[in-house]
């Protein structure tokens, strides 16, 4: 992509001989080397324009047009490298780096959707953007600047997509837009607020600045003092405590060291702004303290830092200052005087005319600068920049409408998933209820079961004359309270023990059966089969065959069990008697116990059958 502003073959060609000669001549007295040099160890390297453009432009440009010839770099390269020299260089020439950025934009290295071109777009509508502002273009600065935020976005470049913010909200600000713009700057400054990085510090100051512009611009002088010294406090601490800051900035020096130069600079600037404050509050005693301040800085000896000080100067009187300054400003720029550049130069000019009482010049030069002020506002009024600044004004409607739309989204969210939470424990709580009802029934079937079943037991022959009793005797009479047996210890005295020995195992567990089941012999704690060997005058082993051969039960224990807990169920269903009370009436020694057998056995707890038989008689 060759440019009318780059060097044609020919003359290349014979300036890389010229280059060569004059390094083979400097050589005298040491060997002489006849291979052409490369970037990693040479002077010909992008690293090294970026070196030396500052204080040597022209011989950039050389070495540019060097490297591009060799095709050491890519031409796109090559020219963005021109460009920096033209717009960031005491070159100035902003026209000429506007015009390398606009092709570049075009360029296929540029306009591809992947990382490295997206960085590529973003550096080159970066330098559009400085160069516009150093032109004061509102126009295209605001369009570009709008793209800029956009790409940085894309990247998830926060915080430079809000340094461009910041950069948005001083152009509001000077199309008309004041409000707007000063009400972006300071959401700007909040968002960049406390520390983190040196790029978030640089952007936070840089959004500070540009709120410090605008002041200025509309005289509010009584503000802009506490901005600066809010400045000043972040350079103080950056300068204190520069190794708590994550260095990911490359807009400031890599060194560590050289972080010293950035922060005299910002303090330059902004000793400045207070100098030109406290001119404009008529303070002379802290105006010319601040400026003698200033006047100490390497800055203040810059075409920027004079430029900066104008305001003050005019106030102290130092007029041979001020149109020193206008006269260098209008070599500058030449037959061009159609900009804001210009009406600041006549407005400069007019004013030291009025100091040195030299009315008439005064209003010449008023009139001249109103004139051009009326041709820049109509301009202004009729170009593309307030589309571009409705436009931005949407999009931050649309931003605050997004946001909206996704707090709504979000409440629609969690109320959705309150509702279904909701139903959800109303239907765990129906179906509790239901499996409790279906419970409630189960247990109540089981419970009318097992009365049947005790009733069963309890009509038998054997027991047939104590189904004649009143339940409710029974269960009030504690268990060590027996009423006489008569007919029990009848049958037991007419039955000696030779009988006994001569049943068979069937017969004498029905026997003993009996007798327990009549005469309760089971609510007395201590009974077991040593108890009973002893009644009978039978052995040990006798006992345990006619319960264990003789009966379908494994042994006496398990008989005696079945006996207390089929009394129990008596207790508990013809008596109003505590669990507690029931247990030690059946015979069981423990509570605990009782509890467990009764549940092993009928399914339920005695708490439960209690329950369900009240139900059952309802």
């Amino acid at each position: 992509m060759k440019k009318n502003h780059t060097l044609s073959p020919k003359i290349r060609v014979m300036l890389l001989v010229g280059v060569v000669l004059s390094c083979m001549s400097g050589c005298q007295g040491r060997r002489v080397v006849t291979e052409l040099s490369y970037p990693n160890d040479s002077i010909y390297s992008a690293t090294h324009v970026m070196r030396i453009y500052s204080a040597e432009p022209r011989r950039a440009l050389q070495v540019i047009d060097s490297i591009e010839l060799l095709g050491q770099e890519p031409d796109f390269l090559c020219d963005y490298l021109r460009a920096t020299v033209y717009s960031r260089s005491p070159l100035q020439q902003y026209d000429s780096a506007i015009a390398i950025c606009n092709t570049l934009l075009k360029h296929d290295s540029l306009t591809a959707t992947d990382e490295a071109s997206l960085a590529r777009r973003q550096n080159a509508l970066s330098l559009l953007c400085s160069s516009y502002r150093m032109q004061r273009d509102y126009e295209m600065w605001l369009v570009r600047n709008m793209e800029l935020a956009d790409i940085c976005r894309q990247e998830g470049e926060e915080v430079e997509a809000l340094r461009t913010d910041a950069e948005t909200g001083f152009i509001l600000a000077e199309i008309g837009r004041r409000e707007e713009g000063l009400a972006l700057l300071d959401k700007t400054i909040e968002a960049l607020e406390g520390q983190g990085s040196v790029n978030r510090l640089d952007a936070s100051i840089i959004a500070i600045k540009r709120k410090i512009n605008v002041l200025q611009e509309f005289g509010q002088p009584e503000q802009i003092v506490p901005l600066a010294h809010r400045i000043r406090a972040k350079v103080a601490h950056f300068r204190q405590h520069t190794a708590e800051y994550a260095d990911d900035s490359y807009r400031l020096p890599a060194s560590m060291g050289r972080y010293e130069s950035y922060c005299d600079f910002t303090e330059s600037q902004i000793v400045g702004f207070l100098a030109n404050a406290f001119a404009v509050m008529h303070e002379e005693d802290s105006c010319r303290y601040w400026l003698a301040q200033y006047e100490k800085k390497p800055y203040s000896r810059s075409d920027g830092g004079r430029r900066l000080i104008v305001p003050t100067w005019l106030s102290v009187g130092r007029y041979a200052n001020v149109l020193a300054v206008c006269e260098k400003e209008e070599r500058r720029m030449g037959a061009d005087t159609v900009n804001d550049n210009y009406a600041d130069v006549l407005r400069f000019r007019a004013l030291a005319a009025e100091g040195r009482e030299q009315l008439q010049e005064a209003c010449g030069y008023w009139r001249r600068y109103a004139l051009l002020r009326n041709v820049l506002n109509d301009n202004l009024q009729t170009s593309t920049a307030h589309t571009y600044a409705v436009r931005f004004h949407l999009q931050e409607q649309q931003r605050v409408l997004e946001q909206q739309n996704s707090k709504l989204h979000l409440a629609i969210v969690v109320i959705v998933a309150v509702v279904l939470l909701s139903l959800l424990l109303i239907a765990f709580a129906i179906r509790q209820v239901q499996q409790r009802r279906e419970m409630d029934n189960k247990n109540r079937i089981l419970a009318q079961q097992i009365s049947e079943l005790v009733k069963l037991k309890t009509s038998q022959p054997q027991v047939a004359a104590q189904a004649t009793e009143p339940a409710a005797e029974h269960a009030t009479e504690p268990a060590a309270e027996q009423p006489e047996q008569p007919q029990e210890e009848k049958t037991f005295t007419k039955t000696s023990v030779a009988e006994l020995k001569l049943m068979t195992e069937a017969e004498l567990f029905q026997f003993i059966c009996h007798d327990i089941r009549d005469n309760r012999l089971y609510t007395d704690l201590s009974c077991d089969r040593q108890k009973l060997a002893e009644r009978y005058g039978l052995s040990f082993a006798q006992i345990g065959a006619a319960f264990s051969r003789g009966s379908d039960y494994d042994s006496v224990a398990d008989f005696i069990r079945e006996c207390r807990l089929d009394y129990a169920c008596r207790l508990l269903t013809d008596t109003n008697m505590l669990v507690t009370e029931v247990a030690r009436s059946a015979g069981f020694s423990r509570t605990t116990t009782f509890n467990h057998d009764f549940k092993t056995c009928y399914g339920l707890t005695p708490s439960e059958y209690r329950k369900q038989k009240a139900l059952l008689a309802e």
